[in-house]
């Protein structure tokens, strides 16, 4: 042998020798994976290969979230982010755990998620026409949105839109008020139950306000008056994209 290979040979050896017993490349995956996760969703990681007994920094698209994960003897974590508001309506988020100890040793799985949100065309005029509903996000459960309108005793329940695709979108034309609804502010709570709850894990709730406006004609001096509306997002979700 010579002299280059005996030293190469040595070199190799120091570096086995040095190597913790039983040491691996992180893996991170998503466990029970949904299609979407949306607002407020439980959102599992699970991971192998880590420093047994320390911390491991959880980071979303490079991002890291103020969540304490510790390796067990074995090197494995779990953990449960919880989705809070997404700005971006709906794209697939890299989830990244990295070795506190190490950094070299980081692992990354991905998942889509949504934001959960309900849009209305048009949000003035005439609150008796038809209006668009369009709608994404809602992945806690049923294919159907509800709309769950309230003032005083006035109740009225009733389905909007079919919930389609991963991340449960819909899109319908129809009529939120009835023919001679009356002036004043209303709640209009989205849903995806039949019945209204306040403690529905996914809602969306907005405050309409209906008034009547008086127009008088320059040409003959005459009056008249109409109703319209004005629409308003009175809930607040969470200021954290993700948390524990």
């Amino acid at each position: 042998m010579t002299v280059q290979r005996r030293l190469a040979a040595s070199l190799f050896a120091t570096v086995l020798l040095v190597m913790p017993a039983g040491a691996q490349a992180a893996s991170l995956t998503v466990p029970s994976a949904k299609a979407c996760y949306g607002s407020r969703d439980r959102l599992p990681l699970a991971g192998s290969g880590y420093t047994p007994g320390q911390k491991v920094n959880i980071a979303v698209d490079g991002q890291t979230i103020p969540i304490d994960v510790t390796a067990d003897a074995s090197g494995n974590i779990l953990a449960a982010l919880r989705v809070g508001s997404i700005a971006q309506s709906e794209r697939l988020a890299t989830f990244t755990g990295t070795d506190a100890s190490n950094a070299a040793n980081s692992a990354s799985a991905q998942a889509r998620v949504s934001q959960l949100k309900v849009g209305i065309r048009p949000r003035s005029g005439n609150p008796n026409r038809p209006r668009r509903i369009r709608s994404r996000g809602w992945t806690a459960r049923g294919s159907q949105l509800y709309a769950h309108v309230r003032r005083g005793r006035y109740r009225r329940n009733f389905p909007v839109g079919r919930l389609k695709g991963a991340c449960r979108t819909s899109s319908k034309r129809v009529r939120l008020f009835p023919r001679g609804v009356r002036p004043g502010t209303y709640k209009v709570h989205f849903d995806t139950y039949r019945r209204f709850r306040k403690t529905r894990r996914q809602r969306l709730t907005f405050d309409v306000t209906i008034f009547r406006t008086v127009r008088r004609s320059s040409a003959s001096g005459a009056s008249g008056s109409s109703l319209t509306e004005r629409w308003k997002r009175v809930d607040s979700p969470g200021t954290e994209s993700f948390a524990g």
